[in-house]
């Protein structure tokens, strides 16, 4: 389904992005969930939504856990800013929703994150919960593959075994497992001459 999100002409459209476009294209599938026997719908994991500060006054948890259901959806990776989004969808659906910790506390976060002390402060102290499968969806480029805040992350990940989800290209996918070997790396935007790529990501829920 990919992140969700909306856009708008309005000054408030473009700002209220992660949800409504991907929500769109759920109720497609529903119906063409609708007009296929049966027996030929397969579950579906959704590996990628984002439920954000702007998308909670759009579509309300109970409305997103609904769409979800009805689009054959059983299990979901959420990520979301702040973090409060993705508790809000769990607490409701947790066996629906797996969580992963996104390091962004609010928009400014997604630049300054690699090299930010307390960004990796905070996701440490977040872990603490124990209801967290990964770390992410973040970006980041090749450049700061090594920064310390992402070999914080790399070291949090592999003691608790939990998966990096990196919204990346193939070059920094690349540099990210050379650097990190005992990561388990979830690539959700690795464009090589416009071929998708998932790597390391061989494990379940």
């Amino acid at each position: 389904m990919g992140a969700l999100s909306v856009a708008g002409g309005s000054r408030r459209g473009r700002a209220v992005r992660p949800i409504v476009v991907a929500l769109i294209v759920v109720a497609n599938a529903v119906v063409a969930a609708a007009a296929a026997p049966a027996r030929a719908q397969l579950p579906i994991f959704d590996a990628h939504i984002h439920y954000s500060r702007p998308d909670w006054d759009v579509v309300p948890p109970e409305r997103v856990l609904q769409i979800l259901s009805r689009a054959n959806v059983k299990r979901a990776l959420v990520s979301s800013t702040p973090d409060d989004g993705t508790l809000t969808l769990y607490q409701r659906a947790p066996k629906v929703v797996v969580p992963e910790l996104r390091p962004y506390r609010n928009r400014g976060d997604m630049t300054s994150w690699p090299r930010d002390p307390a960004v990796a402060a905070y996701v440490e102290d977040r872990l603490r919960k124990g209801v967290y499968r990964g770390i992410g969806e973040f970006h980041l480029s090749v450049a700061d593959a090594d920064a310390p805040t992402v070999r914080k992350f790399a070291e949090l990940a592999a003691a608790q075994g939990l998966v990096l989800h990196a919204h990346v290209d193939d070059a920094t996918v690349e540099k990210l497992l050379a650097l990190y070997p005992k990561a388990r790396i979830l690539s959700s935007a690795c464009d090589e001459g416009g071929r998708r790529d998932r790597r390391r990501a061989n494990f379940a829920w």
